[in-house]
């Protein structure tokens, strides 16, 4: 038995299913000028549950507890933690990660608690903000709605199915979809609400900005939706204007001057086992040819060169290496590991997976490399098998390929903002197909594999997304010479992961099966590629 006195005592308090009559609106802190908590570390006092697994079974498992001092949501059974109070104007502080294996939750705002239940006998009248893992700041409208900028691109389906009710396009995506830090590390957000307006960060970065929402008040619900999640801090202050974007340290954010300005590009070359003096020109083309582009070109060959080397990466939106040579000054590998935690953006291409065999930090960056004499102590094979991805801790190199060959590239996320406008399979034009790659592969999402035909006979990763800190890495094995890069799958790949990791959002229209097929491999120059509207 564990005494109360044990320093691994977890006061666990059950909540009762009572559904009070909500008292009268305030102020988020009643009048008062200093912030309040909504959670006191030691029990739920303020807050009832309502559990639909509960009314026929009273004495069922919590679905939220106390313990070490954090307000956990169990996962199941299913239901919602609610304040007994209404608040409106307000920010909210939220503190929160995944105890285990990441999932699903969300933080209501504006719920009625006069309506429970009134989406799929489950869910109260509310506006929801996300915290699925991979989605959070997605709104999913409950009984109410709320417009945002560019609904057309981020709602399902035409403005007339637009709606909160059951059958209706309920789901509202969020702008960077990379914003949470890796699973175990705790995640801030700030949610804003003021008169019809609703507006959330991330980790700083800026994820929903919504208006004209149908409620302007109400009460403050946690979810309890299949996944354990535990909250430190749930702090309520009032407000009477909303923060700035541009108050928040590298915020990203979706306004209209941001969106027209050109995403500043760093490339690096000037060392590389591949021609780099033909890739990097083909590279600067097919981005500059969509009018979204301003790249600027560090070339690096020579070791006073190099010893030289120490740009001001934080001037960048975006870097991308076709580099695969010599060490970088310690002093410019620690500034960039900076830049890169604190939100910075990169892009790897082909062999420049090769390169820093053994810069630790760079690895976790780019999540697999290839040769080097990278092994089994470098991190595990990863690829596709029987429908899912093997983590093969097997010993042997890192880094081979077969014969070139026209490869299919097969989509293994579809939700994903980078493949979300790109047919399910398509073909790549001639080229040598990476395989075995190894690394630590920490926080990283294989977007697409392709079968490594005379190499590894498996399903390998040709494109990756990494998160590093708060920091997005777009990596692609593809792109081996500047012929193969002037194909179409190249460049529709390169040319939405670029924006992707420098702003975590593709705007870029969808590729079509006719204009990227799968039945043969589509090779495009440069100049034809259409400048983005």
């Amino acid at each position: 038995m564990i005494k109360a006195h044990s320093p691994f005592f977890a006061l666990v308090v059950a909540v009762a299913l009572q559904i009070p009559t909500p008292s009268n609106t305030a102020v988020a802190n009643e009048g008062h000028t200093k912030t309040v908590s909504l959670f006191n570390g030691k029990n739920l006092n303020g807050w009832y549950a309502d559990v639909p697994d509960a009314d026929k079974n009273p004495s069922i498992r919590p679905s939220f507890i106390v313990r070490d001092g954090k307000l956990v949501s169990m996962g199941v059974p299913r239901g919602h933690l609610i304040t007994k109070k209404s608040f409106k104007d307000y920010r909210l502080e939220v503190q929160y990660r995944f105890a285990g294996k990441p999932g699903n939750c969300g933080v209501l705002v504006h719920t009625d608690g006069k309506r429970p239940r009134v989406l799929y006998k489950m869910f109260p009248a509310s506006l929801e903000v996300q915290m699925q893992h991979k989605a959070a700041g997605d709104f999913w409208c409950i009984h109410e709605d709320i417009k945002v900028p560019n609904m057309d691109k981020r709602r399902a389906g035409s403005a007339e199915k637009w709606g909160g009710k059951q059958g209706q396009s309920r789901h509202i995506r969020n702008l960077t979809d990379s914003s949470e830090k890796p699973l175990g590390e705790w995640n801030t957000m700030l949610i804003e609400c003021l008169g019809d307006k609703i507006r959330v960060w991330v980790n700083d970065d800026l994820v929903n900005d919504g208006y004209e929402c149908t409620a302007k008040e109400g009460q403050i619900s946690l979810q309890a939706e299949g996944a354990e999640v535990e909250f430190r801090k749930l702090e309520l202050t009032a407000i009477t204007k909303l923060t700035a974007a541009k108050n928040l340290r590298k915020v990203k954010a979706p306004d209209a001057d941001r969106s027209k300005a050109k995403i500043k590009v760093l490339l690096i070359d000037g060392q590389n086992n591949h021609d780099w003096k033909r890739c990097s020109p083909v590279m600067m083309a097919t981005l500059e040819a969509t009018g979204r582009f301003d790249i600027k070109r560090a070339t690096i060959s020579t070791k006073e060169e190099i010893a030289k080397f120490s740009p001001d990466f934080e001037a960048y939106d975006v870097v991308l290496s076709n580099y695969n040579g010599r060490s970088w000054p310690e002093k410019t590998k620690a500034s960039f590991v900076k830049y890169m935690k604190e939100g910075g953006s990169l892009v790897v291409v082909h062999a420049a997976d090769n390169s820093f065999p053994k810069w630790k930090e760079f690895n976790k960056m780019i999540g697999l490399g290839g040769w080097g004499g990278r092994n089994e102590k470098d991190g595990p094979y990863v690829y596709w098998k029987d429908g899912k991805f093997v983590r093969d801790k097997s010993k042997g190199r890192g880094g081979s390929h077969g014969a070139p060959w026209t490869y299919k590239v097969v989509v293994r996320d579809e939700d994903h903002p980078i493949t979300r406008g790109l047919p399910k399979e398509f073909l790549q034009v001639k080229e040598e197909l990476y395989d075995r790659l190894r690394g630590p592969a920490e926080n990283m999402n294989v977007l697409a594999t392709s079968f490594a035909k005379g190499g590894s006979n498996r399903h390998e990763p040709v494109l990756m997304t990494i998160k590093y800190g708060k920091g997005r890495v777009f990596h692609t094995v593809m792109g081996h010479d500047h012929k193969s890069m002037q194909g179409v799958a190249f460049q529709e790949t390169l040319i939405r992961g670029a924006e992707w990791a420098a702003t975590g959002k593709v705007t870029f229209p969808p590729v079509t099966a006719k204009d990227l097929p799968a039945d043969r491999a589509v090779y495009r120059n440069p100049k034809d590629i259409k400048p983005a509207r």
